[in-house]
């Protein structure tokens, strides 16, 4: 038994594409298969998720390959899991220096921590019925966030977000989000027109799953 490997053991719901085998990761996929089929409501999944969510924040867990951009794209998007039913998906998100992101939703539930770096954050709503494909946001609230900071994501609270970097280092941002991030459809603003277009945003290290 010793010599298991840490991930072994895992249940195959939680085992679809596991693309970092570090204990401590591994850890808070087994704590977070138990949130996730004790709670069904996303609020209840957060509140569950966000202990263990904060202890993987404290660990040195992401190798150097995950927290740098080799392509000349200012931001970028690695896989770390991926569940077989694809409802639940842990990423970490690499922003350059001074380079900051749409204003984009997330299209789904979700806890987010500043694993390296800061940013300044600026949360909106959208002030329409999102019926449309044009839109009116409100005012932003601004954070700044450092390493270790966490935020919630919900659709309609917290969910559509603009990021910049403001560090000499790359922020990097650990996700751990109720559906296949990458792959699922989701929404660019531009807040003076009001024009709403989607985007997949995809990985740098997977590709997204046919159906």
């Amino acid at each position: 038994m010793g010599d298991q490997p840490p991930w072994e053991g895992v249940h195959r719901l939680m085992a679809a594409d596991l693309l970092s085998e570090h204990r401590a990761f591994v850890d808070f996929l087994r704590q977070a298969q138990g949130v996730l089929g004790r709670a069904l409501e996303p609020t209840q999944r957060l509140r569950g998720l966000f202990a263990p969510f904060q202890q993987l924040l404290m660990e040195d867990f992401l190798g150097p390959a995950m927290r740098e951009i080799s392509s000349p794209d200012p931001y970028l998007q690695h896989l770390l899991y991926r569940s077989a039913d694809r409802t639940f998906a842990v990423v970490a998100f690499v922003l350059r220096p001074k380079a900051s992101t749409p204003i984009i939703d997330h299209g789904t539930w979700g806890i987010a921590g500043l694993y390296q770096g800061a940013v300044s954050q600026r949360v909106y709503r959208r002030l329409d019925d999102g019926n449309s494909q044009r839109t009116i946001l409100s005012r932003p609230k601004k954070r700044r966030l450092k390493a270790g900071d966490i935020s919630l994501i919900l659709p309609g609270d917290g969910d559509i977000q603009q990021v910049e970097t403001t560090s000499k280092v790359p922020s990097v941002s650990v996700m751990a989000m109720g559906a296949d991030i990458g792959c699922l459809g989701r929404n660019t603003y531009d807040a003076r027109s009001g024009e709403v277009t989607g985007f997949r945003l995809g990985y740098s290290n997977a590709n997204c799953l046919p159906g």
